[in-house]
């Protein structure tokens, strides 16, 4: 869901030097050892009926200065623009 289409297009408009790579924590530190996970299945059944595959692959942000219409301050909102990867493949099938 974007933002308003003004603060939309303020985003759009910073230059590049703007945005930087966000840096996300880590959610919990494990206090003992990791636990084992299921195999991921999706990945490969979209890969295999080759439909296109939507992979987030980084975040940047940048502030910027917007200040409504009815307000009597500015406000320095964070810009977050999604940097997806697409591959669509007809790759091997499942196991």
């Amino acid at each position: 869901m974007d933002a308003h289409p003004k603060v939309v297009a303020r985003a759009e408009a910073l230059p590049a030097e703007a945005w930087k790579p966000l840096e996300r924590l880590p959610r919990y530190e494990i206090a003992t050892r990791p636990r084992s996970k299921p195999e991921r299945v999706k990945e490969s059944i979209v890969r295999c009926k080759g439909y296109t595959n939507k992979v987030l692959e980084g975040e940047s942000v940048a502030e910027l200065s917007y200040q409504p219409l009815k307000c009597a301050r500015s406000d320095s909102p964070g810009g977050r623009a999604p940097e997806p990867q697409r591959a669509k493949g007809r790759g091997s099938p499942l196991r």
